[in-house]
């Protein structure tokens, strides 16, 4: 631009709208292909035209936290962590894109002891924090923010976490019910039992929407799972419904689900971690995956068992993965804890494979109790909420029945079970069947919500040779 056919105010004017635009040109600039390729081995996070993922510094060294904004990269001006920031993306209260993370004690290998939320603002490039989630005598985890509100995790994994859903302003705390309460995947005879300990991995928030992976375990019933069953949950807010939308029982190869985020059509992504042994996490069971409408989807990336993290940016997956066979200098501390070859690559043209849905047990809520000497029935939980089915919901309800024969301790085939479901002057018949040892069920379909919301069932069983034995559950209004 040339000054010579203005007067100087009016180029100076000119000169930096000019400038601005080219700016906000830069910043519009959609994420496409490789981002980085020494990125660490840890979550990755993505919002709109930015990714972020943590690099490992000799200098200070730690691990410091990265921005690519529409292909601008930096490093943020934040304290070093000695461990891969726990960080994911989203806009913020000003509408601009926000960091948040957990800031945790020890390092990548270790379990780590303490941790509080942190955050960046992008728009004001400014650090921010919240004091309600940093404090010195609770352990806070797994943030996520959608506008002015954040959700974030309290407690120890020695004991059942709280799934916090509150303003960034620190008001208005809720703690939302999204967690297994219960599980029937870690017995081997598929009965259910209260969960007794749970470790939140990553949570997501977009509108009504709030998703959580986690790990549980229980200390009755745990047969199968030497540490415990992973798990991702989609919680309706406004319905209060919960979906299990996927569950791997950790064995030796450390299965978890983690790095859950919504894209802009509100569709929620996730991917299975296996921390012991990474090809264990390979074909169909690796992911990343998604949600749809008309079910799951496996995202085809081509990186197998070295996918590492996965992020959305609006319809753009990000995804995270180690290098190729085993470049030298990848690891570079003397116990080769610390990594630095990793690759971050935006998919701008993403195919997908569909994928079988998981099996379906009792949901969560449900808990086998003892009905008689001979016979083990499953409870249902006091409310359940008006909607049916986890990866095609739709409105109404279905009461779940169970029971599981014993001799002493033994699981042994027994008879079948009539049982009905009664609410008013409506009464619903199945029968459970028998022949088979371990816990057999039945489906009671209540209907939909004008028959089956907003109304107190009673759940009998009549196991032959005994007294009915009966249970009630509120099913929540639509």
């Amino acid at each position: 631009m040339t000054c010579l056919r203005f007067r100087l105010p009016a180029c100076a004017i000119a000169m930096l709208a000019a400038v601005g635009a080219l700016s906000a040109s830069a910043e519009a600039a959609p994420l496409a292909g490789v981002l980085a390729t020494d990125a660490s081995n840890g979550p990755i996070a993505a919002y709109s035209n930015t990714a972020a993922w943590s690099r490992w510094d000799p200098a200070v060294a730690g691990y410091r936290l990265v921005v690519d904004r529409g292909g601008a990269i930096r490093t943020l001006a934040v304290p070093p962590s000695s461990r891969p920031f726990e960080v994911t993306a989203g806009r913020g209260p000003d509408g601009a894109t926000w960091l948040v993370w957990a800031r945790c004690a020890g390092d990548s290998q270790s379990e780590p002891t303490a941790c509080d939320i942190e955050g960046y603002d992008l728009g004001t490039d400014r650090p921010k924090t919240f004091p309600f989630a940093a404090r010195a005598d609770t352990m806070e985890r797994a943030p996520a923010i959608n506008g002015t509100r954040m959700v974030y995790v309290t407690g120890l994994s020695s004991g059942v976490a709280r799934v916090h859903l509150r303003h960034v302003d620190g008001s208005g705390d809720r703690i939302v019910s999204v967690l297994p309460r219960s599980t029937c995947a870690l017995s081997i005879d598929d009965e259910c039992f209260a969960v007794t300990r749970t470790t939140p991995l990553a949570s997501a928030l977009r509108g009504s929407r709030l998703a959580v992976a986690s790990r549980v375990s229980t200390t009755t019933g745990g047969d199968v799972g030497i540490c415990g069953l992973a798990s991702v949950r989609l919680l309706h807010l406004d319905t209060r419904a919960v979906r299990t939308l996927d569950t791997a029982v950790c064995g030796l190869s450390g299965q978890g689900m983690r790095d859950v985020a919504f894209d802009a059509d509100s569709r929620l992504w996730w991917r299975q971690s296996c921390s012991g042994d990474a090809s264990a996490c390979q074909g169909t069971r690796g992911g990343p995956f998604r949600q749809t409408a008309s079910g799951l989807q496996r995202l085809m990336t081509g990186v197998g068992s070295r996918l590492s993290g996965i992020a959305v940016a609006t319809r753009t997956p990000v995804v995270g993965a180690r290098a190729a066979g085993s470049p030298p200098g990848c690891f570079i501390t003397p116990l080769e804890i610390e990594y630095r070859c990793g690759t971050v690559t935006a998919f701008t043209t993403p195919s997908f494979a569909a994928v079988s849905a998981p099996r379906q047990l009792p949901p969560s809520g449900y808990v086998t109790v003892r009905g008689t000497s001979r016979v083990r029935l499953l409870s249902p939980p006091a409310t359940i909420a008006c909607s049916r089915g986890d990866i095609r919901p739709r409105p109404g309800a279905t009461l779940w029945a169970g029971a599981s024969w014993v001799n002493g301790r033994l699981r042994v085939a027994g008879p079948a079970v009539p049982v009905s479901a009664r609410s008013g002057g409506r009464t619903l018949r199945d029968t459970i069947p028998g022949g088979t040892a371990g816990q057999q069920t039945a489906r009671i379909v209540l209907g939909g919500p004008s028959h089956a919301c907003g109304r107190t069932w009673t759940l009998t069983y009549r196991p032959p040779g005994a007294a009915p034995i009966s249970f009630t559950t509120r099913v929540l209004a639509r």
